[in-house]
């Protein structure tokens, strides 16, 4: 839905947990939210570390840009 709302959207793949169904059955999140149908449609699918690694790009991108505009000469 996100996605469709123009947001960029990412799941983290490593934040997300198997489930028990009410028969005690596990489902594995990898199944249950059906990554292979969601990646490069709905969504991004990062794990933490390369999360942080985007995240890393985008401040330093930004801090960047506000020292450039603030810069006295």
């Amino acid at each position: 839905m996100a996605a469709n709302l123009d947001y960029d959207t990412i799941l983290i793949s490593d934040a997300t947990f198997d489930r028990v169904g009410i028969n005690d059955e596990t489902y594995s999140a990898y199944t249950s939210l059906h990554w292979p149908t969601t990646k490069d449609k709905f969504a991004e699918i990062l794990d933490t570390k390369a999360l942080l690694a985007k995240l890393q790009k985008a401040i330093f991108y930004y801090i960047s840009k506000i020292y450039l505009i603030n810069r006295v000469d």
